[in-house]
């Protein structure tokens, strides 16, 4: 067996308990031993209640909120028990002898069982099956009764109404009373085990009853030993309200009951036996009774023979009823149990899924006050690096083996530890809580991200590498669990915006970054709608002859109050939000028509270039749409470029090569920005036939003093020559880069060394109308 800390302390109560009972018989049948007579006999009853108060008052601290107040009534009844016990040894000493009944401590000991009793009342009332355990109950005082009433009829009626004869009313009761609160506490309990025995571990009922039976026990005997006027203090019953006593915090110190379990989930007692017995015991106690009645009878007649046969009749329909009951219990509990199951699991991984996840955090921080400022509650979300890799090459039923693994993997990181869920898809939750520092949850996070970088197994031997992006966010003082989860999320966003693989705190600056977005986000859709955006063109000049060829058209952002916005503020949160596609057919329409004007003005030979995103780009609709564009301007399609990244052409490409074809026939012109900073840009441009290269403004910016970015300019410059495509240098800022590429044969310049982007009016004031 396992050794504990919890089974220590239950060995080590046990002992106490035992060493207790021995020191009181000793006194008790070795006075001689102490020489200080009666004293150690009065003061010895004090230790177990006051010990038990201070015990169960640990104990209560230790559990939730409908245990710990159980709890707390029965350390309560142990102090009580204790002040009684103490007024008690006062009187006696006052009285030389033991106080004549009822006295304070009667009222105080009648008090504490009254307190014992309402602790059972509570947790009785406590669940929310009442009809269940009211039958439990009835049940339960059926049998009690019948026992009892024997017991009451061959055994204390004799002496009781002798002991009736010679005190009053209020004297009787205030000592006839403790046996019946007993039974009535005894009957309380038996029927919470019968009817909710998850409450408590099996092991904690049996002691408790063991604690019950004895003080019962011993409050009979206390009576009969007040009836007779003898000492009850020598007699060998008095140790065994101390042993009841102690009894208690013994059985608050096993483990719950199937704490593994849903919360709320009853326990069905499974052997048959048992359940055969709790249906039939009740009927077989009310036959006996009956029995005994009859033999009370000093004369049968016909009248009592049928009530007899009625009754026995009654019971057996009702024992079958009951069977019969009980089938369909049992049916409706399992079905129940499947949903509950079903409602918190995910089905794949058999993992606890989001719902009962959030519950679990939501119970961890509830609990954070009663367990002190150094327990943390920590959640860590898992999202699997190129799941969807997997899938679309795979299949889902590879995902599928790859999500089961994953679930073990993580469940043998967690361990008992914690507590591993499902959320959606490829991810994952960890709930831990503990005694945790910012160097252990890094130490948990190595450990998850080593046990899902090993190669997963699929069909056919085919083996599937991953990485792990995890956010981590440690709960704060006073932080709800919807708080909890959102900062998480925003770390888990801000770890898988690094590429994958990484492991992100969340810090309150993420949460004002995210809410800096959000408020960008929805005063870019007001710019939108409120014509704020702005167009500024920046010229594209023939290197050879420094005549204009062109301008791209630039966006720009223009709030009504402030300063201007630079795209590399709003165009990722535009990219990222959808709003991308508005703007950009927005930016292609305004150019078109800028562009149409400036060629009613004199503006000749002249092409006019929009940069298009990636996500503009996925549209399924983008073609068509830039056609009706330039169907509705009436632009000449020549005199439009449209610039891609080779991003763009690679994410999809046949898809690519339909949409640029569609654009190339109709006689507008692609070109291919950022050139060289790709992967396969001579396949690339093969495949689409683009009409322009523009190279990176990178390669341009050392070409005066690197000799390998000069070299580079010069090879793309020759490839495009025998490919019979225009050359775009971007980012053009000195006379000796000019020099250099017009020497090299470039086609078009652009960049600062000639202009910087302007808006419309002066460009037009710059380039056209001075024309």
């Amino acid at each position: 067996m396992r050794v504990t800390k919890a089974n220590t302390r239950i060995w080590l109560l046990a002992i106490a308990i035992a060493g207790y009972a021995g020191l009181h018989y000793l006194l008790i049948y070795a006075p001689y031993l102490s020489p200080w007579g009666e004293g150690p006999l009065l003061a010895l009853p004090l230790a177990p209640p006051l010990a038990s108060w201070v015990m169960l008052r640990r104990i209560a601290a230790q559990h939730d909120a409908t245990l710990r107040r159980f709890w707390q009534l029965i350390g309560f009844s142990s102090l009580i028990y204790a002040a009684a016990q103490l007024v008690w040894d006062a009187l006696y000493l006052a009285n030389d002898g033991p106080p004549r009944s009822p006295s304070l401590a009667d009222l105080l000991w009648n008090l504490q069982i009254f307190t014992m009793i309402a602790a059972f009342v509570y947790l009785f009332g406590k669940h929310r099956n009442l009809y269940r355990g009211m039958r439990y109950l009835l049940d339960t005082l059926t049998v009690i009764m019948v026992v009892g009433t024997l017991f009451w009829v061959y055994a204390v009626s004799p002496g009781l109404w002798a002991f009736w004869e010679t005190r009053n009313g209020f004297e009787f009761l205030a000592t006839a009373m403790y046996p019946v609160y007993d039974f009535i506490a005894l009957s309380s309990m038996s029927a919470l085990f019968f009817g909710y025995r998850t409450f408590l571990s099996t092991r904690a009922w049996l002691v408790m009853t063991a604690a019950i039976v004895l003080l019962g026990i011993s409050d009979g005997l206390y009576a009969l030993l007040a009836h007779r006027g003898e000492s009850f203090i020598a007699s060998w019953t008095a140790p065994l309200y101390g042993i009841s006593i102690m009894l208690f915090p013994l059985a608050g110190l096993f483990p719950n009951a199937r704490q593994d379990e849903t919360p709320g989930r009853e326990e069905q007692l499974s052997s048959p036996a048992r359940s055969q017995i709790r249906t039939f015991l009740p009927a077989v106690a009310l036959v006996v009774l009956v029995g005994c009645a009859l033999d009370q009878l000093e004369q049968w007649n016909g009248v009592l023979i049928g009530g007899s046969l009625t009754v026995a009749v009654i019971v057996v329909r009702q024992m079958i009823v009951l069977r019969e009951n009980e089938a369909l219990v049992k049916q409706s509990q399992h079905l129940l149990e499947r949903y509950e199951y079903l409602a918190n699991h995910d089905p794949l991984s058999n993992l606890p899924n989001r719902r009962y996840f959030e519950q679990r955090v939501e119970e961890a921080l509830a609990g954070r006050e009663m367990q002190g400022a150094e327990m943390k509650t920590v959640v860590i979300i898992v999202d699997l690096d190129r799941f969807k890799y997997a899938n679309d090459t795979y299949g889902h039923a590879a995902g599928d083996l790859i999500i089961c693994q994953v679930a073990e993997r993580l469940t043998a990181v967690v361990g008992n530890r914690g507590i591993v869920a499902r959320q959606s898809g490829d991810e994952f939750a960890i709930l831990l809580e503990g005694r945790y520092d910012r160097l252990d949850l890094q130490e948990w996070a190595q450990r998850v991200q080593r046990s899902l970088s090993r190669p997963f197994h699929l069909a056919q031997r085919v083996e599937f590498l991953m990485t792990a992006s995890l956010g981590i966010t440690v709960a704060e003082s006073g932080e709800e669990a919807s708080d909890l989860m959102r900062s998480v999320d925003l770390a888990l966003d801000k770890a898988k915006s690094q590429g994958g693989g990484k492991v992100v705190f969340y810090t309150e600056a993420l949460s004002e970054a995210v809410t800096r977005k959000l408020e960008m986000e929805q005063a870019l859709r007001r710019a939108l709608e409120q014509d704020e955006l702005r167009l500024h063109y920046q010229p594209q000049v023939n290197a050879q002859t420094q005549q204009i060829v062109g301008a791209e058209a630039l966006i720009r952002w223009q709030p009504k109050s402030g300063a201007m916005i630079s795209p590399a503020a709003f165009i990722p949160i535009a990219e990222e939000t959808g709003l991308i596609v508005p703007i950009g057919e927005w930016v292609i329409r305004t150019a078109c028509i800028q562009a149409l004007q400036w060629f009613g003005e004199g503006l000749g030979a002249f092409q006019i270039s929009v940069n298009v995103s990636s996500r503009q780009f996925q549209e399924t609709d983008f073609a068509a749409g830039v056609l009706r564009i330039v169907e509705e301007t009436g632009l000449p399609p020549d005199r439009l470029v449209l610039e891609i990244t080779e991003s763009i052409a690679i994410q999809d490409e046949g898809d690519a090569i339909v949409k640029l074809l569609a654009i190339k026939n109709a006689g507008i012109q692609i070109a291919m920005d950022d050139f060289g900073t790709g992967y396969s840009s001579l396949g690339v441009l093969k495949r689409i036939r683009v009409d322009k290269l523009k190279i990176d403004q990178t390669f341009v910016r050392d070409i005066g003093g690197n000799e390998e970015q000069a070299t580079i300019v010069e090879a793309i410059l020759a490839m495009a020559s025998s490919l019979k495509l225009e050359v775009i240098a971007e980012g053009v800022e000195t006379a000796d880069q000019y020099q250099f590429l017009r020497s090299r044969g470039c086609g078009w310049i652009q960049g600062y060394y000639f202009s910087r982007p302007l808006p419309a009016d002066q460009f037009g004031h710059a380039y056209v109308r001075k024309r």
